[in-house]
């Protein structure tokens, strides 16, 4: 796989935290839901997240956001406290390294989604 640009790393660590973060604050709601609903909802959070993370990523100073979700009978609120992170190139390499250890083969497939997502975005 070629070198990831600074720029992409910032975006895949900010797509995982956006994602982690709502998908905790829907953890209670998963358990009304089945395995195919479940499956859509993870797809649709993973899409959402990327999108925010590719038109977050191009801001000068990143910031908090609010992020609503109400689909499949559910709704969501929160602010996604992103203000509170320190995106140093250290903390972005580190959790790339994370994130491409737990995806495995899925990694590049994320990177190539994301690519594709950010000619659509931007």
């Amino acid at each position: 796989m070629e070198e990831l640009s600074l720029k992409t790393k910032r975006q895949i660590v900010l797509s995982r935290i956006i994602y982690d973060y709502i998908i905790n604050g829907l953890a209670s709601a998963l358990e009304n839901l089945s395995e195919q609903e479940i499956q859509l909802l993870v797809m649709r959070l993973n899409i959402q997240a990327i999108t925010h993370a590719i038109e977050i990523a191009n801001q000068e100073e990143i910031t908090d956001f609010d992020y609503c979700f109400d689909q499949l009978g559910i709704t969501f609120e929160t602010l996604v406290p992103l203000s509170q992170v320190e995106f140093t190139p250290t903390f972005i390499d580190a959790h790339i390294n994370d994130i491409r250890c737990e995806l495995g083969d899925e990694f590049e497939d994320m990177v190539i989604y994301l690519k594709k997502m950010e000619t659509t975005v931007i």
